[in-house]
């Protein structure tokens, strides 16, 4: 999180005529989470639209290499992140009266793609929204019937895959 490059990028947009606001959370931690969804709301009225691609890779090319912290690390941001970002957004959206959520994801032949396809399972089928098992599309959208209750919020999933040549 590079807060400063956030206000940078928020000045210059103002500058050119745009509105523009940085709020920055840490993924991995509910209350910064829940006070940056809150933020949204307050400054703009509702949340629109959500675009969760915030991921981190490992360092390491090798599970067997990889330390624990460092892994620890990944799941937090990768997992944690996803699931937190996930139960603050979607609330929002709904009290906005629909919007679209999209959850990205980076792809690597690391611990931070399995990281990365675990949130997608995690938040899209064991947890899913409003406990409809069929959870959140991996790679197709769904409409709000699917398994946002029909609160008009829509969903898709979108994944790259880098394989190694």
């Amino acid at each position: 999180m590079n807060e400063h490059a956030a206000a940078e990028t928020a000045r210059l947009i103002t500058k050119a005529g745009g509105t523009a606001h940085a709020i920055t959370a840490d993924i991995g931690d509910e209350p910064s989470v829940r006070a940056a969804v809150d933020r949204i709301e307050a400054t703009y009225g509702g949340l629109d639209f959500a675009f969760n691609n915030a991921g981190v890779p490992s360092t390491s090319r090798r599970l067997t290499a990889m330390r624990t912290d460092e892994w620890e690390h990944v799941v937090r941001v990768n997992v944690t992140g996803t699931f937190l970002c996930s139960k603050y957004e979607f609330p929002a959206l709904r009290r906005r009266g629909g919007g679209d959520f999209v959850r990205g994801g980076e792809a690597s032949e690391s611990a931070g793609w399995f990281c990365s396809t675990q949130a997608s399972y995690v938040t899209g089928i064991a947890l899913s929204v409003d406990g409809d098992r069929r959870g959140l599309s991996g790679g197709r959208e769904r409409s709000d019937a699917g398994c946002c209750g029909g609160s008009g919020v829509r969903t898709a999933g979108l994944c790259g895959l880098a394989l190694p040549a």
